[in-house]
């Protein structure tokens, strides 16, 4: 719902969850992205490295979460 990266609920079936997806993030990075598309208080950007902070924004414009881009361009700046 909040990514235009994956497909809605409606397009799932049994038959395509059974094989796992593999990220190229790390699992920091999806823990991260993932409260970005939950309905809950945004984690604070600037408690991580720089490096991290680099890494977060590229995986959300890999993903398409538009609200996440722009926090992360606000902190870029």
């Amino acid at each position: 719902m909040y990514s235009k990266a994956f497909p809605p609920s409606a397009f799932v079936s049994p038959d395509t969850t059974r094989d796992p997806v593999h990220l190229t993030e790390t699992a920091k990075i999806v823990e991260f992205i993932l409260c970005y598309t939950h309905n809950e208080r945004l984690p604070d950007l600037e408690e991580h490295s720089v490096a991290f902070a680099i890494r977060f924004a590229e995986a959300v414009e890999k993903y398409v979460i538009h609200h996440a881009m722009e926090v992360c361009k606000l902190h870029m700046k």
